[in-house]
């Protein structure tokens, strides 16, 4: 059971949530107010905590643009 157990928040983080980081460690991401595409929304929502048009702060993995329309035409072309 000394798996489970590390001396530092870091190597636990490390070891068992690695996956993210930063939740992890207690750190809180801020958006970028840049857009990216919502595809459950099928919308493209600013990187931002808040009310619409805020879609929360975008994942790594989200390509990110510098206005809706341009997200839109780029990630979503058929709407």
């Amino acid at each position: 059971q000394a798996w489970y157990l590390s001396t530092t928040l870091r190597k636990c983080c490390e070891r068992h949530f690695f996956w993210d980081m930063n939740q992890c460690m207690g750190i809180l991401a801020e958006g970028t107010e840049k857009w990216y595409v919502d595809y459950l929304a099928l919308t493209c929502v600013k990187d931002c905590e808040g009310v619409s048009p805020c879609g929360g702060v975008a994942e790594a993995w989200d390509e990110l643009f510098k206005d809706k329309k341009e997200c839109c035409e780029v990630k979503m072309p058929w709407t």
